[in-house]
């Protein structure tokens, strides 16, 4: 096995996201903050915006939306500062899905467009089909 640090930050990485797709939250939650604080080290900003959105993705799941709202909205800042199109929709959709958890439907609404005007312009067929959900 290859004691690289990149690759033991990678390891780490999917590891959480086993975690997270296993309903095991706090276990992921631990681990993506443990990542959090190496990703510059490690890795790019692009993939420190998905970082950012699995972590608030895990907490849109808990139910702690105000924690989501603020990772997403940190990714979608650094997406935004770095031009990575692709996150920044997706971004727009996660955001909106929480604000439609927390009854918020014009915001969800504002949200979903953004999504959508992005997606259909960058021809992202998957965001622009979450966009439409």
């Amino acid at each position: 096995m290859n004691d690289e640090p990149e690759t033991l930050f990678d390891i780490k990485y999917q590891k959480a996201i086993i975690l997270q797709r296993q309903s095991k939250y706090l276990e992921a939650l631990a681990l993506f903050n443990e990542l959090k604080t190496q990703f510059t080290e490690y890795t790019s900003t692009q993939n420190y915006v998905r970082l950012l959105t699995d972590i608030g993705y895990t907490l849109n799941d808990l139910g702690n939306y105000e924690l989501s709202l603020n990772n997403f909205y940190e990714a979608l800042r650094i997406a935004n500062e770095n031009n990575h199109e692709q996150e920044r929709a997706k971004l727009f959709w996660l955001i909106g899905w929480v604000y439609q958890a927390l009854n918020q439907n014009d915001m969800a609404s504002e949200f979903a467009k953004k999504c959508l005007t992005l997606s259909q312009e960058k021809n992202y067929v998957a965001e622009e089909a979450t966009a439409y959900n």
